[in-house]
């Protein structure tokens, strides 16, 4: 369940979500983009993108499989 994953994470994205993201137990933050070890997030269509596509394409470029060759990144 998406709640289990978020609790205890730091997210950031559309206002919208960030009752959902509390209720999930998630730590709400007003950054453009957040990474939290697996997951990153982003604030949506109004926040600067060159800097999350870059950071995006980091964040990816750092996956590696495991065992099992599942993609892990960070």
């Amino acid at each position: 369940m998406l709640s289990e994953r978020m609790a205890g994470r730091s997210v950031t994205g559309p206002e919208s979500l960030q009752e959902a993201a509390d209720q999930a137990g998630a730590e709400w933050t007003e950054a453009s983009y957040v990474v939290d070890g697996y997951l990153m997030t982003g604030g949506g269509a109004t926040g600067p993108h060159d800097e999350y596509v870059a950071s995006a394409v980091e964040f990816l470029t750092e996956a590696k499989p495991n065992r099992r060759g599942i993609w892990l990144i960070r």
